[in-house]
Parts: structure tokens; sequence; C-alpha cells
């Protein structure tokens, strides 16, 4: 299978690592793209992410990655740690600087 690993910065770099743990290259095909805040978050919950030889791993910042293209088929995405707070940027298609709302995802009219 052709998995890509999305690690955010959501404390939880351990799940990020066990995922990878079990993940074996060999078997299958592994793309590994972290966020900024990944990096510190990795550092300071588990010291370093310990990838396996024939992991691909990517900068987030670029855009030539074999992922970005809808014609590259990937069988699965997994996004780890994944906050609330991602899923919804994922669900209304949004990415917006922390602490700043776009989406109310509440039905209109819906009393807060």
């Amino acid at each position: 299978m052709r998995f890509v690993i999305g690690i955010t910065g959501a404390s939880g770099a351990i799940y990020a690592q066990r995922l990878l743990d079990r993940l074996d290259p060999q078997e299958h095909e592994v793309h590994v793209v972290m966020t900024k805040f990944a990096h510190q978050v990795v550092a300071e919950e588990i010291g370093e992410l310990k990838l396996r030889e024939g992991v691909h791993h990517h900068r987030d910042a670029t855009m030539n990655v074999p992922f970005v293209s809808g014609s590259a088929i990937f069988d699965c995405m997994v996004i780890v740690p994944c906050s609330m707070g991602t899923v919804g940027r994922i669900v209304y298609g949004g990415c917006f600087p922390q602490g700043e709302t776009k989406v109310d995802p509440r039905p209109e009219g819906d009393a807060i």
C-alpha cells in the first residue's frame, strides 16, 4: 500500500512514532510530511522522530511531492496526532492561522 503520514503540531508525537514503527517500508511505500510545529513538539515530547530506512521524508513547504498531484493515487493518508481543530479544518477545507476562526460549524440559527 501507499501511505502518506501527516504529522501535526498537536500533542501526541508518540502516536506518530508508534505508527511509523509498525509500517514496514519494505512492504509499503511510506511518505512523511511534518508541519512546522510538529518538529518542535516531537523534539519536546520524544526527542526525535525515528524513520526507518526507505521512508520518504518531505518538507512541508514544497509542492514537489508525489501526493500533491490528484493523479498520484495513494491508498491512505493518516494525520497523527490530530486535534479536533485539525479535523474541523479538514472537514471545512480551511487552513487558518492559529487562533483565527473563519467557519462557524453550527447550523444556521443555532444558539451559542
